[in-house]
């Protein structure tokens, strides 16, 4: 019944939005309103964008107004305030269904990191030479998503992909040798000292408590095992774009510089920093 109370509520705030007396020069964006909260309601929660409930709302009460407006003119010149809250109330009931993760995944999936999996690119030669996997390791990668990076692993014994959002792990189940696992870096379904490998590759920046999931990585990395941890350099002028990209594109994300991560982990055997241009790897021995 929660789940239906606050749809609820948005028809109702609709109704006295699109009903109410006319209040002047603020009656157009009322109105506005009124079809936002419904394409809202109607869209609510969102696991993924779909405008169709949306609209069949918003064109519903705007029939309903049309009939009652006895205003023809007045109808359709209402009718384009109603269409862009149609095409925007989905995309507000988007951002605002809870996931615990950036919904920004979601999205993008589809176009970028599905596209990026699939086809054959540049192998990240850095990584692998840092990471060291041989046949005989387990290896996790953190929020490895669509797979991009775990597949050029796939000689390992057993590779796992691990990440929150179910549209970047579909792509990662075509790959036979992957395993997807979907859950969060901060509360890893693994036991302790399950992998000789973890690698997190531009992926640490999203995540909401780092310190946690780096504590995560720590507990399942095996005794002798290795942590590779790709991230963009904030020091570097393209990082600091990077940093200032993803906020205008209201991604939650927190970047923090190389030598900080190092410090992160004061029990290591040995912690190690390589950059190239406006990347860093912070590699990470466990004794």
């Amino acid at each position: 019944m929660k789940r239906y109370a606050l749809p609820l509520l948005a028809g109702l705030l609709a109704g006295a939005a699109l009903f109410s007396p006319d209040a002047g020069a603020l009656t157009p964006w009322l109105r506005w309103a009124g079809y936002l909260l419904a394409a809202w309601g109607a869209s609510w929660p969102a696991p993924r964008l779909q405008w169709a409930p949306g609209f069949w709302a918003v064109f519903a009460l705007w029939a309903v107004r049309a009939w009652w407006l006895h205003n023809p003119p007045g109808a359709a010149a209402e009718a384009w305030w109603a269409l862009l809250a149609a095409g925007l109330g989905p995309v507000l009931a988007y951002f605002t269904t809870a996931r615990g993760y950036d919904p920004h995944f979601d999205l993008v999936v589809p176009w970028v990191y599905g596209h990026l999996a699939r086809r054959q690119g540049t192998r990240p030669h850095t990584l692998l030479r840092l990471a060291q996997v041989q046949p005989a390791h387990r290896v996790l990668d953190v929020g490895g998503g669509a797979g991009r990076t775990a597949r050029y692993m796939e000689h390992a014994r057993q590779v796992v992909v691990l990440d929150p959002s179910p549209f970047m792990l579909a792509e990662a189940r075509r790959r036979e040798r992957l395993q997807p696992v979907r859950g969060f870096a901060e509360r890893l379904p693994f036991p302790a000292a399950a992998f000789d490998r973890v690698v997190i590759v531009d992926a640490l920046h999203h995540m909401r408590d780092q310190q946690a999931a780096l504590a995560e990585v720590w507990r399942v990395l095996a005794p002798g095992g290795r942590f590779v941890l790709e991230e963009p350099n904030p020091q570097h002028p393209v990082g600091r774009a990077i940093a200032w990209g993803e906020r205008l594109l209201g991604m939650p994300s927190r970047f923090h510089t190389p030598e900080h991560l190092a410090a992160q982990f004061p029990h290591a055997r040995r912690v190690h920093i390589e950059k190239d241009a406006w990347r860093a790897w912070i590699v990470v021995e466990k004794a």
